[in-house]
């Protein structure tokens, strides 16, 4: 997370709404193998600890209102750190099925009759 992201936080936090931050990687344990290890845990560009990707993710994760990932392992690894919530990767057939059709949804909504 960039400094501008945090300000994001703040931003949207100061108009009332709530941020979730969703990680479906473990950056603090990914391995020699992951592309992404040099960056998240070696860091070789980051001299200021304050600015290490992984203090900065915690920051913004301290920051947050909470966290959500497909992985209850992520969220457990984090619980010391915001509130989690698991949020599969997929979506539960009860979510798509036997949906309303757009006319019914437009009769409901008050807008028969109406271009939308």
């Amino acid at each position: 997370m960039s400094e501008d992201v945090l300000n994001a936080i703040r931003y949207w936090q100061g108009m009332g709404k709530s941020v979730a931050v969703d990680l479906d990687d473990a950056y603090h344990i990914l391995p020699l193998s992951n592309p992404a290890h040099r960056y998240w845990i070696e860091h070789p560009n980051v001299k200021e600890q304050e600015k290490l990707p992984l203090v900065v993710l915690e920051r913004g994760l301290r920051l947050c209102n909470a966290l959500t990932s497909p992985n209850r392992l992520i969220l457990k690894d984090w619980a010391h750190v915001t509130r989690g919530y698991h949020l599969p990767n997929f979506a539960r057939e009860e979510w798509w099925t036997n949906l309303p059709t757009r006319e019914e949804m437009k009769a409901k909504l008050g807008l028969t009759g109406r271009i939308v």
